[in-house]
């Protein structure tokens, strides 16, 4: 028996990357796209101060553990043509730090460069109108996990929920009028949205929030549709 880890799709996954080698970080999206494609996005993702001060224990202290300066943000957007950074703040609280930063885009081309391949936006009537399906979770890859394996991927898995509870994955979008959201798989199908999710399925701003740990249970991927 092999056990499959997901491909995350655009940023998610170099996120998803740090998340499954630190165990606790919780991720926010906020998109906010404007009636001729341009549009602001804002990220925030909180990690365990804990883990964060893990390069401590091994002398590396001089490396942060997470990519949270400006300077890194301002590499990543200058290789998307029609992104810009805004704001980037990082602030360490009792348990966490926390990195806030806010981007713009210009297009739709931008923000699919960003979200990844898998995403796709469609705009109607003067902006009116639109589909904007976002691929969260694309397929399955395979690992290589063997059946000796199994057990301690397991009792990994069983420790990496225990630290990360109360850290979600939420989505948030509106556009120029009310929205409507729906949960798919990673091929456009409606689903059943994981009993663990939070949903306001309609609205002025539309959202989605389930514990970040819950994404290993998904069979099919995950994604979202917003229709406005």
């Amino acid at each position: 028996m092999k056990k499959p880890a997901f491909r995350l799709t655009g940023t998610f996954l170099t996120l998803f990357v740090l998340f499954l080698f630190s165990s606790c970080i919780g991720l926010s999206f906020d998109i906010q796209l404007n009636r001729d494609g341009s549009g602001r996005l804002s990220l925030e993702y909180r990690v365990s101060s804990l883990i964060n001060n893990l390069g401590e224990l091994d002398g590396n202290e001089s490396m942060p553990a997470l990519p949270v300066s400006r300077a890194d943000w301002e590499r990543t957007v200058a290789r998307i043509d029609g992104m810009k950074l805004v704001s980037h703040s990082s602030s360490e609280g009792r348990t966490d730090v926390e990195t806030r930063v806010v981007l713009e885009f210009s297009n739709t081309d931008a923000l699919i460069a960003y979200t990844g391949n898998s995403s796709n936006i469609s705009i109607t009537n003067n902006g009116q109108s639109g589909v904007f399906n976002f691929v969260l979770v694309d397929e399955p890859v395979d690992l290589g996990i063997g059946e000796e394996e199994t057990e301690y991927y397991e009792k990994i898995i069983e420790m990496m929920r225990l630290f990360s509870d109360g850290y979600n994955l939420s989505i948030s979008f509106g556009a120029v009028r009310n929205s409507t959201l729906t949960v798919t798989d990673k091929d456009g199908n409606t689903i059943t949205p994981p009993a663990s999710a939070v949903i306001v399925p309609s609205g002025r701003r539309v959202s989605f929030s389930m514990p970040i740990m819950d994404v290993f249970d998904l069979t099919n991927g995950l994604g979202l549709r917003f229709t406005w």
